[in-house]
């Protein structure tokens, strides 16, 4: 723990140097702001003037404070926001007054995307559970955005879901107005008479960088609960929704083209036409839901991105299907780093999904439950099965305690039979003293029955901390057996491990100025972990972090980072062979960003890497966003990356014994019992430093030809380098007609030298004969036209057009049928290299119409 008392005297010491303005009176912020809702004795009109008799004896919400970028301090503009209430809706009039009003920005973009404008924005905790709210935003052109407020930290904001609503916007001589109506169905509450709701109201002014809050949550509580620290709407009073019911049908055209390799002149043409439909109607009480389709829409619009991965763990991408991304909240099990015992793009990665019921709400009781259902297969036959339940119960204010429990049934990989797993566990997140403390964790298992005896796995987590406060902390242990994995339904990358950590956050000054910053903050990390199964070191990672806003509104960040600080081993990195014993490595990385007021913004990063094996990596980025007229916006990032002698594995290969001095090894990289005495080659050379190399290894205990085989990781230091260049521009005609482009060009390419072979964890052995190459290039090209036209709230039509292109060369092969390396390939032809790749073209025409 020696690491962990440097980084606290680091923060200590900085703290105890910086210097500013004393932090400002709390006292307001403190205390819980109170806001009233009126009656309405009709419905206002929707048009951006709050001119009716009902908005002038409204209950005003006024005193905005700063969250940035003088946290406490009084907004340089004033603003004034009403709530009125009907029979089936709640109105909201915010009256945003500027003494610049030629100055307000008022740029468009596509729905749901945050630009450089001016936002007004309100969140409403409607359960009053003091976790979840949803928000509702729009800015100075009329644009909306919505989504999900769930937990804290940096970005609370979930924009995945979309909800149906009216706005208006006007600008005056003295500002701007606006104006929303949102819909008691697009919100969640209990059916008592009388009800209070959480709510905080935000206003951006790009120009000035103020990010302004009623009330005001101080950065220093964020991170315990942003929603806890609402105010409170009150006077509500029997509200009695109509029972929602919302059917979305849609249909989808897709024609594919592809031109054959081996006749470039004539082109493959596949179309198909879809179609299905979504359902969503209230039950019960009013927070229930529930939720179905048929064939559903899940027309991705925009590819995943390529990307490079040499390690042993499989590459996750977001989530982008409407159906799953609703009430992902409810189903939130976190196992900590990204994973989780429900990860939906499971659902559908094999077969197409045939049909899915989603149930979700919340009793009076404070009990959060959500049920779903799926099933997959090809030509509407079900051929596997998946479902997920979990619970959640309020205790007190703000604590919970809830469980979870997914299960899947489908065909073994063979075909021989079928695999069914489950999957569960219980999670709590407890708070005391004032919600500055918490206790969280869970304990889960997995279930997995196939062909042969059931595999069952455990796994728990403990933390406990300090959440609220300029200080924050938490010192954690969590364990994973050999055996536990969700996967079949979750995401998990790594298990056999168990880990001790503690992670501490610093915000100087009480968020105030600090020298020439206007806020300056901190985070130091350690953890150790160990082998579940061997107890063995897994090594000892860490890092410190500061990030920094100066007086010109420049964003600075420097984070310094090492693993294997005392050595340890890797399980995973020889794909099911024995551990290795990993170098140690240092990082260090630098950012830089330009004011963040202007139009346009550049953050430039630039990170270099050690390694005690001699390796040594850089690597360089440049993001870029320019607003460049108020209807048009374009963003892009380039970055480079470059790996120099790491040594780092290749493959696992199988060597035979012919003899004294003769040896074979597998033509193909895999294990004994994938190869037969056809599949060998001999080898001509090296076979006494083979011999010396494998002299400690063990038999494979599989013999081919009745001669003994080996089994061993073979390595190699390895160079590599990758650039990917991004762009991304939007057209938005009107506020509900877009044009959105979307383009990646990537290359990669690597090769392998000086290999050895590891006969145990600590030793690597030379092995210069060895006569495989494994160099590579990757190339590939993506892109996405999309048109989109929302002719009415919640109905949409889409026109789009995709490409792609894949070129990769990764064959390993024998030095005596040598060519031309992939990785000497020109520059200039590795980038152009995709294009030399057949062109997968996709044209789709998607129309979706909400009845409601």
């Amino acid at each position: 723990m020696s690491m962990l008392a440097v980084g606290t005297a680091l923060l200590a010491f900085l703290g105890s140097i910086s210097k500013g303005a004393a932090p400002p009176d709390t006292t307001e912020t403190e205390r819980p702001r109170t806001l009233r809702a009126h009656r309405a004795p009709s419905p206002p009109s929707i048009d951006g003037r709050l001119n009716e008799t009902a908005w002038t004896g409204a209950s005003v919400a006024q005193g905005f404070r700063q969250l940035r970028p003088n946290e406490g301090k009084e907004a340089s503009q004033r603003t004034e926001v009403r709530i009125l209430y009907g029979r089936d809706a709640l109105y909201v009039g915010a009256t945003m007054y500027d003494e610049r009003p030629e100055r307000i920005q008022d740029r468009l973009t596509r729905r749901d995307q945050l630009n450089q404008a001016d936002w007004f924005s309100v969140s409403i905790d409607s359960y009053f559970d003091r976790q979840t709210a949803r928000t509702f935003a729009v800015n100075a052109a009329g644009v909306q955005r919505d989504g999900v407020v769930r937990g804290g930290g940096a970005n609370p904001v979930t924009a995945s879901w979309d909800g149906i609503w009216r706005s208006a916007v006007r600008q005056t001589a003295q500002g701007w107005i606006a104006e929303l109506r949102i819909p008691y169905d697009m919100l969640r509450f209990s059916s008592v008479e009388r009800q209070t709701w959480g709510i905080q109201f935000r206003r951006r002014i790009p120009r000035t960088g103020e990010v302004l809050e009623w009330p005001l949550v101080p950065s220093a509580e964020r991170g315990a609960s942003l929603v806890a620290g609402y105010g409170r709407l009150t006077e509500l009073r029997d509200l009695n929704p109509d029972r929602r019911l919302q059917v979305t049908p849609y249909t989808l055209g897709r024609l594919r083209s592809q031109e054959q390799s081996e006749d470039p002149v004539r082109t493959n043409l596949r179309s198909t036409v879809d179609v299905g439909g979504h359902f969503e109607v209230g039950v019960g009480a009013a927070g229930a839901t529930l939720q179905g389709t048929i064939n559903p829409d899940f027309g991705q619009v925009e590819s995943d991105p390529s990307v490079l991965n040499l390690t042993a763990f499989e590459t996750f991408f977001d989530e982008k299907r409407p159906f799953f991304l609703d009430g992902t909240d409810v189903f939130d099990f976190s196992l900590g780093f990204r994973s989780e015992l429900l990860y939906t793009r499971r659902i559908g990665a094999n077969a197409p999904v045939i049909g899915a019921l989603k149930l979700t709400g919340r009793s009076d009781q404070d009990l959060l439950y959500g049920g779903m259902v799926a099933t997959t297969g090809r030509d509407f036959e079900p051929g596997r099965y998946y479902g997920v339940g979990h619970l959640q119960k309020q205790v007190g204010p703000i604590s919970t305690v809830g469980g979870m429990v997914t299960a899947y049934s489908g065909p073994l990989s063979d075909r021989t039979g079928r695999r069914r797993s489950l999957a569960g566990g219980l999670n709590w997140d407890l708070r005391f003293a004032d919600n500055t403390g918490q206790v969280n964790g869970y304990v889960s298992g997995t279930h997995r029955r196939g062909t042969g005896s059931p595999i069952a796995g455990v796994a728990m987590n403990a933390e406990v901390g300090r959440v609220r406060s300029n200080w924050n902390f938490n010192v954690g242990f969590r364990l994973r057996d050999d055996d536990f994995d969700p996967n079949d339904l979750g995401r998990l990358r790594a298990n056999n491990f168990f880990r001790v950590s503690s992670f501490h956050t610093y915000q100087f000054n009480g968020g105030q100025p600090v020298g020439p910053f206007r806020s300056l903050s901190g985070n130091f990390n350690v953890d150790h972990s160990w082998s579940y199964q061997t107890r063995r070191s897994l090594g000892l990672f860490t890092f410190q972090k500061i990030d920094a806003l100066t007086e010109n509104f420049r964003p600075v960040g420097l984070r310094l980072e090492g693993d294997y600080v005392f050595g340890g081993v890797d399980q995973f990195e020889t794909r099911g062979l024995w551990p290795r014993a990993r170098p140690a490595r240092g990082t260090g990385t630098l950012s830089l960003g330009t004011d963040t007021r202007r139009a346009w913004q550049l953050t430039a990063n630039l990170s270099g890497t050690a390694r005690t094996d001699g390796g040594r990596a850089w690597s360089a980025g440049l993001d870029a966003e320019w607003n460049v007229a108020s209807r048009l916006k374009l963003s892009g990032s380039l970055s480079y990356r470059q790996e120099l002698g790491v040594v780092e594995w290749a493959a696992n290969e199988t060597f035979v014994r012919r003899g004294p001095d003769q040896w074979a090894i597998g033509s193909e990289s895999a294990s004994p019992s994938a190869l037969g005495p056809d599949a060998l080659r001999p080898l001509g050379r090296g076979t006494d430093q083979l011999a010396a190399a494998l002299s400690g290894v063990s038999t494979a205990g599989t013999s081919i030809g009745g001669q003994p085989t080996y089994y061993a990781p073979v390595y190699g230091r390895r160079d590599t380098e990758r650039l990917n260049l991004t762009l991304r521009s939007n057209v938005a005609l009107t506020k509900d007609l877009s044009f959105e482009f979307f383009g990646q060009l990537f290359g990669a390419r690597g090769r392998y030298r000086d290999f050895q072979i590891l006969s145990d964890r600590d030793d690597l052995n030379s092995f210069d004969a060895y006569p495989k190459r494994h160099d590579f290039a990757r190339s590939s090209f993506i892109a996405n036209a999309v048109l989109r036209w929302e002719f009415r709230p919640g109905s949409e039509l889409f026109v789009v057009w995709s490409q792609d292109r894949r070129l990769r060369r990764t064959e390993p092969f024998f030095r005596d049928r040598r060519s031309s390396s992939p990785y000497n390939r020109p520059a200039g032809r590795r980038l152009t290299d995709a294009f030399r790749d057949v062109p997968r073209n996709a044209f789709i025409v998607k129309l979706r119409y909400t009845i409601r």
